[in-house]
């Protein structure tokens, strides 16, 4: 009963300013501190959005694959890990899908 409704309504993640202890997020506040986090790394020129043409052309020719993009929050903002060792497939069947290159 618990879990289900932990899963529902919150992100769970360890945060680098407490060690390994868990962190509680409510969706909506996780949701508004990814996007925030995000935008502010492609201002600050650390990615780049692609077309879903240019993203087509890299997936096509690139030998690593894609990974997700996993947010870790610390005292002054958000560190952003890649696990490049658990590629994912993307289906282009979805016109909106967007590929972040990391510069």
């Amino acid at each position: 009963f618990i879990i289900p409704l932990l899963r529902t309504n919150f992100y769970a993640t360890e945060t680098e300013f407490t060690s390994q202890q868990i962190q509680y997020y409510r969706k909506p506040v996780w949701a508004l501190f990814r996007s925030l986090s995000v935008k502010k790394m492609i201002r600050g020129n650390h990615f780049t959005r692609l077309s879903f043409r240019r993203a087509q052309e890299y997936l096509k020719v690139q030998q690593m694959g894609i990974s997700r993009l996993r947010l870790l929050p610390k005292a002054t903002g958000m560190r952003p890990i890649a696990q490049l060792s658990l590629t994912q497939t993307l289906s282009f069947l979805v016109k909106s899908v967007h590929k972040i290159e990391r510069k």
